[in-house]
């Protein structure tokens, strides 16, 4: 079965995510898990990446994720 995952709430544990034309995500159910004070993954970029595999917008920009709903 296929699924772009609709319905669905993923949690990523990394360095922050950054604000991104190809993410949608809820800065009020943000939880730091790193020693950045902030949430802003500019340092490292990682967690920014991770969240971009799983759910990376499918639009005319970038890549798809593997849930972009």
């Amino acid at each position: 079965r296929q699924t772009t995952g609709t319905g669905i709430r993923v949690a990523v544990l990394d360095t922050g995510i950054s604000e991104h034309p190809d993410l949608n995500w809820s800065s009020d159910l943000t939880f730091n898990c790193s020693m950045d004070p902030t949430y802003i993954d500019e340092k490292s970029g990682h967690g920014t990446h991770v969240a971009g595999i799983i759910g990376a917008k499918n639009n005319a920009f970038g890549v798809v994720g593997v849930a972009p709903d």
